[in-house]
């Protein structure tokens, strides 16, 4: 079954922010109020839910919003969970209606036992680290909140030759935009390209961290996002189809269960056959997305 077909799912996104990915399994989904929990707690935009709720997208068969909606802008071209027994308040129904049809609004955390999938844009699956775009749909104002949360992370755990002094300057230069008489046109466009300038020196300190943790040189996202996923929770691409990362990268924790007979490879090739006839019938469904 596809995993966007069940109505009681509800799913939350973190755009390219790996590290909220890592964050969120280890303390669950935490609101503003519960964010002393977390040394990466941040967050991407002002939004429409209150210092005690959750924004979550119902799943985007209800309304179609696959490529559009809380589901489509905010969860699929990035990382995101799939949520069990989550439900929500739906946001047209309150005084904070966000323009989301799919968006409701969880009160209180949402705690690691409910998070039961991951989801992963198929694309960004296979791309490096450097290719992430973490300010990527941020209101500008939390971009330099972000930017902090990162280096104070990256700085306790090894990588001390981070170039504060360029970050500054970056940041002082985006935020003193508004007081060069700029039209909005142009202010946005001189916006961009500081946040994207910033973005590519974060992505470097992030690489070398992630090389840091894992011992190797070429990493793909794939790769981060199973070490981290201690629960063998399953992970779906956008379109909800499974991706098997048992197939798509084997590595040690699956050769020992092989060897010590926890699975088997008969196992093992039925899963993949599984997982090759799903694509094949979510490349069926392809039509629906377009």
């Amino acid at each position: 079954m596809n995993i966007l077909e069940d109505k009681s799912l509800r799913f939350h996104g973190v755009g390219h922010n790996i590290l909220k990915y890592i964050s969120i399994l280890q303390n669950g989904i935490l609101t503003k109020i519960d964010s002393v929990k977390s040394e990466l707690y941040s967050k991407n935009y002002g939004g429409y839910n209150q210092n005690n709720m959750i924004s979550m997208a119902i799943s985007p068969s209800v309304f179609g919003t696959y490529k559009h909606g809380a589901y489509g802008v905010f969860i699929s071209d990035g990382i995101g969970f799939v949520l069990k027994d989550c439900q929500g308040i739906r946001s047209s129904t309150t005084n904070h209606h966000s323009g989301f049809d799919d968006e409701e609004f969880h009160i209180g955390s949402i705690p690691v036992s409910k998070i039961t999938g991951i989801i992963l844009n198929k694309g960004l699956s296979q791309s490096k680290v450097t290719d992430l775009q973490l300010f990527k749909g941020m209101g500008s104002g939390f971009v330099d909140s972000t930017c902090d949360v990162i280096i104070k992370y990256l700085q306790k755990n090894g990588i001390e030759d981070i170039n504060i002094e360029e970050i500054n300057n970056i940041l002082n230069k985006k935020n003193t935009l508004d007081s060069q008489g700029l039209d909005f046109l142009d202010k946005m466009k001189r916006e961009e390209m500081l946040i994207a300038e910033l973005n590519s020196i974060i992505v470097n300190y992030l690489e070398k961290y992630f090389k840091q943790v894992l011992g190797k040189d070429d990493i793909s996202i794939m790769e981060i996002i199973e070490h981290y996923n201690d629960r063998r929770l399953p992970i779906y691409d956008e379109l909800g189809i499974l991706i098997n990362h048992i197939e798509i990268n084997p590595n040690s924790a699956v050769k020992n269960a092989l060897n010590s007979g926890v699975i088997t490879t008969d196992v093992l090739n039925v899963v993949n056959q599984q997982t090759k006839d799903e694509r094949n019938e979510g490349n069926g469904e392809k039509e629906k997305f377009e």
